[in-house]
C-alpha cells in the first residue's frame, strides 16, 4: 500500500478517559483487518497518552491501529503503570514493540525492558516520533509522520510473517532492523541501572529544566524550545557569561580507564547517537568506540568559530584543544561530580559526590519505519 494511503487511514484525535494506570484495548473493539498470519510476528504497542502536544499524534496512531486487531495496544497514563504494561506485553509474547511516544517514553521503555527481564528475549523496538523531542527515533530512522511509520511497521510485520513462517522476528524483518548500542548509566546512589541514548550533565540538565519551565505548553517544549534555549546559551557564552546556568561544573573524568585531572566543564555529553536535534553533531573523534564523549571547558569556547566547528562535528582550533576541549569515542566512562543530569529528556537531580559509570555493553535491535 503506498505511503499516502497509509497516512490517510487515521486522523482522529482525542484519547479516552484514563483508568488508574493502564488500559489494554481489546481486539474486538477495533475494526477487523485482513487475515494475519498469527503466532509469528507478535506486535505490541506501548502508548504514552501524555506524550507530545496533548497526545495528538499518539491518538492518531491509536486510531490507525484500530484497524489492526492483531496488534496488542496498551495505553499508559503515568510512569507507575509502565512495568505493568510491559509485563502484559511480555505475557503475550510480543516480539516487536512499537513505542508510541517520544524520547522520554523510549528511555523509560528501554530501561524497564533491559533491567526487568520480563521478556524471555528482548523485543525489537520500533520508536515513533510522537513526543516533544524525538531525537532517538529520528536518528534510528522513523518517518516524520508517526501514522506512516506505524503503517510501515504493520506492513513489514505482515509481509515478514507471510514470507518466513517459523523464522524469528529479526530474521523476517532483517532489511529494516538495525543493531544499536545504548548507554547503560549506573549511579552510585541508585542500585538499578538506567538506559538511554544521550546523557547530558550540568548545563544540559539545567537547559532542559529551563525549557520545561520557560515553555509550559507541551508543543513548544520540543525542538523549538530546545533550539531557542540552546541559541540563547550560546550567545551568553560568546559574551562571556559564566554564572548561573553557564557556571562550569567541577568533575573528574575517567575515559576507558584513563583518569583525567579534575577540571571544571561548561558542557559534558555522552551519546550513542550520530546526531542530535537540528542535526547537531558535537563530537569530532573518528576513532572506534561505541560512546561519543565530549567535554568543553569555559575557556575552550570563547571563539565563535570554535563553537560552530564543535556543533558540526569538526575539530576546534589548537587553542581550544589546549584550553580543554575534548572529544573521545570510548567504550566506558566514569564521571565524579555533584551536578544533575539529563538522560533522553528525563531529569536526574543533583547529588553531592555522585559517581556515574557509563558503558555501552548492551545492543538493542530497532526497526526503522
Amino acid at each position: 500500500m503506498p505511503q499516502p494511503e497509509l497516512a490517510q487511514q487515521a486522523r482522529a484525535t482525542g484519547p479516552s478517559l484514563p483508568p488508574d494506570r493502564i488500559r489494554v484495548i481489546p481486539a474486538e473493539r477495533r475494526v477487523q483487518a485482513p487475515a494475519f498470519v498469527r503466532g509469528v510476528v507478535k506486535v505490541g504497542v506501548l502508548s504514552n497518552m501524555h506524550a507530545g502536544k496533548e497526545g495528538s499524534n499518539v491518538a492518531r496512531v491509536l486510531s490507525y491501529l484500530g484497524h489492526h486487531p492483531e496488534a496488542t495496544c496498551v495505553e499508559t497514563y503515568s510512569t507507575s503503570g509502565l512495568q505493568e504494561a510491559l509485563d502484559e506485553l511480555a505475557r503475550r509474547e510480543v516480539g516487536l514493540l512499537v513505542v508510541n511516544g517520544g524520547d522520554g517514553s523510549l528511555q523509560r521503555a528501554l530501561t524497564e525492558v533491559l533491567r526487568s527481564g520480563a521478556f524471555r528475549r528482548p523485543p525489537v523496538l520500533a520508536p515513533l516520533r510522537c513526543g516533544r523531542t524525538n531525537t532517538s527515533a529520528t536518528s534510528i530512522g522513523s518517518n516524520r509522520d508517526p501514522v506512516v511509520a506505524a503503517a510501515a511497521v504493520m506492513a513489514a510485520a505482515r509481509e515478514g510473517s507471510r514470507r518466513a513462517i517459523g523464522s524469528g522476528v529479526t530474521d523476517m524483518l532483517s532489511h529494516r532492523v538495525v543493531d544499536h548500542a545504548v548507554l547503560r548509566v549506573e549511579l552510585s546512589d541508585d542500585a538499578s541501572p538506567h538506559y538511554g541514548m544521550v546523557l547530558g550533565p550540568g548545563v544540559i540538565h539545567r537547559g532542559t529544566e529551563l525549557t520545561h519551565n520557560a515553555f509550559p505548553t507541551a508543543g513548544t517544549q520540543g525542538v523549538l524550545g530546545a533550539s531557542l534555549v540552546t541559541g540563547s546559551l550560546i550567545l551568553r557564552a560568546l559574551f562571556g557569561g559564566s554564572s548561573g546556568m553557564l557556571a562550569p561544573d567541577p568533575a573528574t573524568l575517567t575515559l576507558d580507564g584513563i583518569r583525567h585531572a579534575p577540571g571544571e566543564y561548561l558542557v559534558m555529553m555522552a551519546s550513542t547517537l550520530d546526531r542530535m536535534f537540528l542535526k547537531i553533531r558535537p563530537y569530532w573523534d573518528r576513532r572506534p568506540g561505541a560512546i561519543h564523549f565530549t567535554a568543553l571547558t569555559r575557556a575552550s569556547v570563547r571563539n565563535p568559530g570554535d563553537i560552530v566547528r564543535v556543533l558540526v562535528g569538526r575539530e576546534p582550533s589548537e587553542a581550544a584543544l589546549a584550553a580543554g576541549a575534548l572529544s573521545r569515542n570510548v567504550e566506558s566512562a566514569e564521571l565524579e561530580m555533584d551536578c544533575g543530569m539529563m538522560l533522553d529528556g528525563e531529569i536526574l537531580d543533583p547529588k553531592p559526590g555522585r559517581r556515574v559509570r557509563i558503558n555501552a555493553d548492551r545492543t538493542v535491535r530497532f526497526l526503522r519505519s
